[in-house]
Order: C-alpha cells, then sequence, then structure tokens
C-alpha cells in the first residue's frame, strides 16, 4: 500500500509508468572491487527490480555502505531498470524513518526539477521505490527465503543475492500540474 508500506521517487525521463518486472534481491547491492564485494555477482539483473539493503558487512567499512546514490548506480551499471531500497536495521524505528522518508518524496511543494532531489530523479531506473522492512519480509518470504536470516548471513560478509520467482506490478502516475 503506497505510503504505508513503500513509497516512490519518480523520474522526470519516464513521468507516469506501469511496469511489472521479475524481482532480484541483490542482498546490500554493494560493488566495491577493493573490499572483494560484488553482490551482483553471477546475477542477471537486466530489465528487472533489485531489492536492495542499505548498509555492508559488519567490521568493513565503507562510505557506499549507506549511500543510497551508490545503490541506485550499482543497479543501473549491472542493468537493473527498478530498485526497491530498505533500512534493513532497527526494526523500532522502522515507521519512524519511513514516515521521514515518504513524507520528504511526497511533499506537496515538491518538483521533479527541486535540486535537493536532482540525483534521485537523474538515475536510469523505471522503478525506484523505498520500502519498510516488512514490505521486504514478505516478499521473501513468499519466496520461501527469512529475511532475519539473510540479514545476519549478509552482516557476516555472505553473497545471499538471488533471483525471485515473484515479480512486482507497479503503476506510479505524476500530477504535471
Amino acid at each position: 500500500e503506497y505510503g504505508a508500506q513503500v513509497s516512490a521517487v519518480m523520474s522526470a525521463k519516464y513521468g507516469s509508468i506501469d511496469e511489472k518486472q521479475a524481482l532480484v534481491f541483490v542482498g546490500y547491492g554493494n560493488i566495491i572491487p577493493e573490499l572483494g564485494i560484488d553482490d551482483y555477482d553471477g546475477l542477471d539483473v537486466k530489465g528487472k527490480t533489485v531489492i536492495v539493503a542499505l548498509g555492508g558487512p559488519k567490521g568493513m567499512q565503507h562510505q557506499d555502505f549507506e549511500d543510497r546514490n551508490a545503490k541506485f548506480e550499482n543497479a543501473v551499471a549491472r542493468g537493473a531498470s527498478g530498485l526497491i531500497l530498505f533500512y534493513p536495521k532497527a526494526s523500532l524505528l522502522q515507521n519512524v524513518i519511513f514516515k521521514q522518508v515518504h513524507g520528504f518524496l511526497s511533499k506537496d511543494l515538491l518538483t521533479l526539477a527541486d535540486p535537493t532531489i536532482e540525483s534521485l530523479v537523474n538515475v536510469d531506473l523505471r522503478l525506484m521505490l523505498f520500502a519498510k522492512k516488512g514490505f521486504v519480509q514478505e516478499i521473501l518470504k513468499l519466496n520461501g527465503l527469512n529475511l532475519k536470516k539473510a540479514l545476519r548471513a549478509m552482516a557476516k560478509g555472505q553473497l545471499v543475492s538471488k533471483p525471485l520467482s515473484s515479480s512486482i506490478h507497479c503503476i506510479i502516475g505524476v500530477d504535471k500540474t
């Protein structure tokens, strides 16, 4: 449900969209060769929507771990056409974090020309969504995966990325007035 579990960033390039795309879980979605990290290794994500968690393995430091733009750029570089980003930590703060992000993304006066979101809307992705952890948990559960177990493995640096049998159908319109 839009506004309750998921929020969207619209690209001026695409305007209104009606997309159905296969889903691929790519863990943290990091591509950092100097640390030997490639969460997309062996996956075909071309034309698909990737599900990406903010962060990186425990005990490792890198600026891209919490950088949403790096997550978007990695998805584009590998050919994805959609991204669902979620914050995997602090279950008690999920509602607060989501409300803040959704509030920012859905301001009445927000326009596609707003420089504060320029870096978001210039990424070549048809779908750019921010979701609550519970939304992602339900998607993975439908695919026989446990998000809690996946997050523990990811924190240890294990590659848990995999294609899912589910797809997403998303219809979003932009009021250009």
